[in-house]
């Protein structure tokens, strides 16, 4: 099932309920590796990363059971320390494993990771982290491999306050001698949604959410059952889907209180949003207002991974719209495929920025996702375009959204899949 064809069937009368969040789900499955014991993890979406993940979890030895959106993760043993490349290579989220295996085992093994091709996105503070903790790290082509003797606590200061870097140190400093301070730590939610595993789990972790975090090695852990926050970014797909169409949606379990960058930003659009507890509603304006400034940003600033999603909205608004990347140099990639469908958009030389002429109505035509967020742009667009729209290497989208031509359904558009 590589294509979808969507058809759009006018304006948007729909309540969803929002899958669990990807971005926490995963450094949360690793996490279970810390622990000798069970670790059952509830609202885990099933999705194709998160498939990844668990391939990871059994190829290393542990016994992984599956019920509906439960995950339950037995890691009495472990029988193997390196993660199998076809897992690397698939998806990039894959190296926070190599933190979570140094604390258990104190070493591990992998290549370097794969995943959406977004530009430069080295590892090379995960790296760095693991050497001030007292890990040897060493390089051959492709290969990494990591030991310790030994990790003790250190203070390691991040260059870029990465989130997969802070994700990879916060497991690895878990099974370090003393405390590891992380300055200039990523303040995401999934970092706060890991912290909070690990303190159910009995680790001492102090400052997540802030951009100084410690952690105090080398504590008892303990079974213990977690639920799973709400999809922020999924949230916004669906609030945007409803934008592009028209109409009006009611989101369930949305994680409102991590989403207001992206609130703020429908607001000015003209969106009428209200929101009670952890349910959103939003109803469309009539004439979609220009942006004529938004530039992505580490949180609590909008997020990189709602910036592709805005492009077709703002296509179809009455002004031009100006986007400044500033996370990752190839997010505009989705650009050649929304001019296909009639948006007019023009990305600075040094990609960085792209200027969005409104006013257009998209047409459905053939297209290609070429990548997990910029597929999610093409649904957006598909469900406020005339005509039918195909999407071809449908695999991008299914790397983070569940039942995503059900859920099309439910939003009022036709979804097929197309052999």
């Amino acid at each position: 099932m590589g294509r979808l064809r969507i058809r759009n069937h006018g304006k948007i009368q729909a309540e969803l309920r929002v899958q669990g969040s990807k971005n926490s789900s995963l450094p949360c499955l690793a996490a279970a590796l810390l622990h000798s014991g069970t670790t059952v993890l509830d609202g885990v979406p099933m999705i194709e990363d998160v498939r990844t993940a668990i391939g990871i979890l059994r190829a290393l030895g542990t016994q992984v059971t599956v019920e509906g959106s439960r995950v339950t993760v037995c890691a009495h043993e472990i029988t193997c320390t390196e993660i199998p490349p076809g897992f690397m290579r698939k998806m990039r989220s894959s190296v926070i494993f190599l933190g979570a295996m140094l604390a258990r085992t104190g070493e591990a093994k992998a290549v370097y990771p794969g995943g959406c091709v977004l530009g430069s996105r080295p590892i090379d503070f995960h790296l760095e982290g693991f050497r001030r903790l007292g890990c040897e790290v060493n390089l051959r082509e492709e290969i990494i491999e990591v030991r310790s003797c030994g990790m003790s606590g250190a203070v390691i200061r991040l260059p870029f306050s990465s989130v997969g870097a802070t994700e990879n140190l916060l497991l690895a400093a878990a099974g370090a001698q003393g405390t590891t301070v992380i300055e200039n730590a990523a303040r995401e939610p999934e970092i706060v949604e890991l912290s909070r595993l690990l303190m159910r789990m009995g680790v001492d972790v102090r400052g997540a959410g802030t951009s100084r975090i410690a952690i105090c090695g080398r504590a008892a852990v303990r079974d213990v059952c977690f639920s799973m926050s709400g999809d922020r970014i999924v949230a916004g797909t669906w609030l945007l889907c409803c934008m592009n169409a028209g109409g009006t949606i009611c989101l369930e379990r949305a994680p409102v209180q991590w989403m207001q960058s992206t609130l703020e930003v429908l607001g000015r659009m003209g969106a009428v949003i209200r929101t009670e507890g952890m349910v959103v509603e939003c109803s469309a304006p009539e004439r979609i207002l220009p942006v004529s400034y938004l530039e992505t940003a580490p949180y609590p600033g909008f997020p990189t991974d709602m910036q592709s999603q805005f492009l077709p909205v703002l296509s179809g608004a009455q002004g031009d719209s100006c986007i400044c990347e500033t996370v990752f140099s190839s997010r505009f990639r989705i650009v050649s495929e929304l001019e296909r469908m009639g948006a007019d958009i023009e990305v600075s030389d040094d990609l960085t920025r792209a200027r969005i002429r409104g006013g257009k109505r998209l047409h459905g035509t053939a297209v290609t996702a070429p990548d997990l967020r910029g597929g999610a742009a093409l649904i957006i667009a598909a469900m406020g375009a005339e005509g039918d729209t195909v999407i071809d290497d449908f695999y991008h989208i299914e790397r983070g959204y569940e039942c995503i031509a059900d859920t099309i359904r439910l939003l009022g558009g036709d979804a097929c899949w197309i052999v």
